[in-house]
């Protein structure tokens, strides 16, 4: 018997029995506020810790990330130090053959000279060769000395980056026919303005791949004594984007002509907006969506909200019928695919994990299994990927044979524990298996689809410069800008995405954009350029 029954108990033989029913409704509402109060505080406790881990934890989702308590046999630091120490016994084990990961930057460039103890493309690099003579030969002739050998030695070196470049063009007036005649000034993306075609480039590059804003650059300018006004460059973005615009646009087209498609969005800091609305200067959220398809090309669209409606505006309702659209789990995407006959929609396993990574503190034992079973249809990813296999038959099968009987363990578990377990309704393992059931049918797609990814991945690591570039340039001045960073991150990424020098690329591009037609604008995609140059390189 409770306490509380014993008092009401006593109070009984004292009190009518219209007095104690009362008392014990006020008791079951006593019980009910103090498990909601329960339920919130675990709410709160799991938001203070997604924050605390935002500002000060790791966020990596490894598995070797795991509780103590899952690795019974790893110490902690400095555990079992102290008490007896067995005698440390010296003997000798073979050390099985194993492969090692060697980093890039750790393997000698194709055209490195021998012995240079640099890593550099000499066929590539712009090299200075600078003479260093003996010293005490000053003055003697060749045959008064003999060279006995030679020392080749390399560093790296940067001169001043920037330059004034001083044209001094003459005009010649012919003395019989009165002419006057002169020589045209090397041609620029912007005929009758200050900036050279390259230096533009190398505007749009630092802004846009190496993330450097225009106010930083304007001080490096200032750096090396020359003064530009920082609306000069800004222009200048404004005015390429512009005159690239048609070679977005057809990116964007080769991108829709794909079987799959992936999409996601990402929000940016957008300045006020220029219709005079009454917003009094305040910042507004806009999204930058990425649209990745099957060709190695992504293209970036800006849209001021996150509404759905924006995805029928990018992707559009005709020509998607047969096709797939890979996402997460935002119902905007489900709302849209429902429009569409023959529509299919794939899901991202990445985002099933995540959620119950976020679980792991909470309910480790129960998540444990459900990474493990995920982790095994990575395995079956890896070995296609490590094998180079991409004949979609033979990717069906090993998929078929491997990867469906652990997709359909995995949500077998998660009903059991369901089931099992009595789950407060905000728990975050409760949560992650609303969301991979609610997911259920999208996140199997991918195992009767080879070409079809497990999960969304190369979007995400597609938006790393947008999410990086946010960091250091924080907001676009206006929507203009914010469109011309989505024109520029679109060209500046496909040329990644290709293997291609973003800077090689522009120049060429900026330097023939009057060859441009709407004919000929897909020869000038990143993708179908670096298949004419190579072309070109072939000798005939």
């Amino acid at each position: 018997m409770t306490l509380n029954e014993i008092i009401l108990e006593k109070k009984a033989k004292t009190l009518g029995i219209g007095e104690v029913v009362s008392l014990l409704g006020d008791l079951e509402k006593t019980q009910e506020r103090l498990l909601y109060s329960e339920r919130q505080t675990e709410i709160l406790k799991i938001q203070l810790s997604w924050y605390q881990t935002q500002i000060y934890g790791s966020k990596s989702e490894k598995l070797v990330n795991f509780p103590k308590e899952l690795i019974p046999h790893q110490l902690t630091l400095g555990e079992g130090l102290l008490g007896d120490r067995a005698p440390e016994v010296v003997e000798e084990k073979t050390i099985p053959e194993h492969k090692r990961k060697v980093s890039n930057y750790k393997k000698d460039f194709p055209g490195t000279p021998e012995g240079s103890g640099l890593r550099f493309d000499s066929t590539k690099a712009v090299v200075n060769e600078i003479k260093i003579p003996a010293k005490g030969i000053e003055g003697l002739s060749e045959d008064q000395y003999k060279v006995i050998s030679t020392n080749i030695y390399y560093r790296v070196d940067k001169q001043i980056v920037f330059r004034v470049n001083k044209y001094i063009q003459d005009v010649v007036k012919l003395k019989k026919t009165n002419k006057l005649i002169s020589s045209p000034l090397p041609a620029s993306a912007f005929p009758g303005g200050l900036l050279e075609t390259n230096f533009i480039v190398g505007v749009l590059v630092d802004k846009f791949k190496y993330y450097i804003p225009l106010f930083r650059q304007n001080q490096m300018l200032a750096d090396s004594f020359i003064c530009l006004s920082r609306s000069t460059l800004v222009n200048a973005v404004l005015k390429s984007a512009n005159l690239l615009k048609p070679i977005y646009k057809e990116v964007l087209k080769s991108i829709s002509e794909s079987k799959i498609i992936s999409m996601d969005e990402v929000p940016i800091r957008v300045g006020p907006s220029e219709d005079g609305g009454d917003d009094n200067g305040i910042m507004n959220k806009g999204y930058i969506w990425p649209v990745f398809g099957q060709k190695g090309e992504v293209g970036f669209v800006y849209k001021d909200s996150r509404a759905g409606f924006h995805i029928e505006d990018i992707l559009g309702l005709e020509n998607m019928s047969g096709k797939v659209l890979l996402s997460d789990g935002y119902r905007a995407y489900q709302s849209y695919v429902k429009k569409i006959d023959g529509l299919k929609h794939g899901n991202c396993w990445a985002h099933a994990r995540r959620k119950f990574i976020e679980a792991m503190k909470y309910e480790p034992e129960a998540c444990r299994e459900a990474l493990e079973l995920i982790a095994k249809l990575y395995g079956v990813e890896k070995y296609i990927k490590e094998n180079k296999i991409v004949d979609p038959e033979k990717i069906l099968k090993i998929r078929t044979e491997q990867s469906k009987p652990v997709a359909e363990e995995f949500f077998s578990y998660l009903d059991s524990k369901i089931a099992d377990g009595a789950f407060l309704p905000k728990n975050t393992f409760a949560t992650a298996c609303s969301y991979a059931f609610n997911l259920e049918e999208g996140l199997l797609l991918y195992l009767s689809e080879p070409d079809l990814p497990i999960d969304n991945n190369h979007v995400e690591r597609a938006i790393r410069p947008i999410v990086m570039g946010r960091k250091n340039w924080m907001f676009c001045w206006s929507e203009m800008g914010a469109e011309a960073l989505a024109t520029m991150q679109t060209l500046i990424s496909c040329c990644v995405l290709q293997n291609i020098s973003p800077t090689e690329y522009l120049n060429d591009i900026l330097t023939r954009i009057d060859e441009i037609t709407t004919k000929n604008v897909r020869e000038f995609i990143p993708r179908e350029w670096k298949a004419r140059q190579k072309k070109e390189l072939i000798p005939v």
